[in-house]
């Protein structure tokens, strides 16, 4: 969660078993959700851009399943892209932000465009911050670290550093 902002409200949603911990700051009449960038980046990461916006807005902020104050279920059913939308409408239903312009960073493109897609009527608007959305093939480095992404390698570097091994090392 959020250290060194003033929360309006707190709680957490349970989906399918799972408890989802989120955050709400300000009371503007609208709302920004700032969803989280990524299942392995908390919400944290949002910390500076959170006081400028709830002096305007209504701020909604949540931890992913696998991260943060939320729980980390190993079925991995929890954490598809469909999942994720499903968290984050709960996260809004639970916050009683009925729409908000949405923002997301990173490999959270597709899960907003997904939201947005799923959801028109929740999303007022969107904002995409150095998207990562596969609209392209992959540069053949990541194409080619994907293709090991399961195996030991004897060195990472570079693209080796996209492995499940090198992750779990460290």
């Amino acid at each position: 969660m959020l250290k060194n902002a003033l929360v309006t409200r707190s709680g957490t949603v349970e989906r399918s078993g799972a408890r989802i911990r989120y955050e709400l700051f300000g009371s503007g009449e609208r709302a920004v959700f700032l969803v989280p960038t990524w299942s392995i980046v908390h919400t944290d990461f949002w910390r500076h851009q959170v006081p400028y916006l709830a002096d305007r807005y209504k701020v909604l902020t949540f931890d992913g399943l696998g991260n943060g104050a939320s729980d980390r279920p190993a079925d991995s059913a929890y954490y598809s892209d469909d999942a994720f939308v499903d968290d984050a409408v709960s996260v809004m239903d639970a916050a009683g932000v009925h729409e908000a312009a949405v923002a997301s960073v990173s490999m959270a493109a597709g899960w907003q465009l997904l939201l947005a897609h799923r959801f028109p009527e929740r999303v007022a608007a969107c904002v995409y911050i150095a998207a990562d959305l596969p609209l392209a093939p992959p540069p053949p480095e990541l194409a080619g670290a994907e293709e090991v992404f399961d195996d030991e390698l004897s060195e990472h570097v570079g693209w080796q550093m996209w492995n499940r091994r090198f992750w779990h090392q460290d």
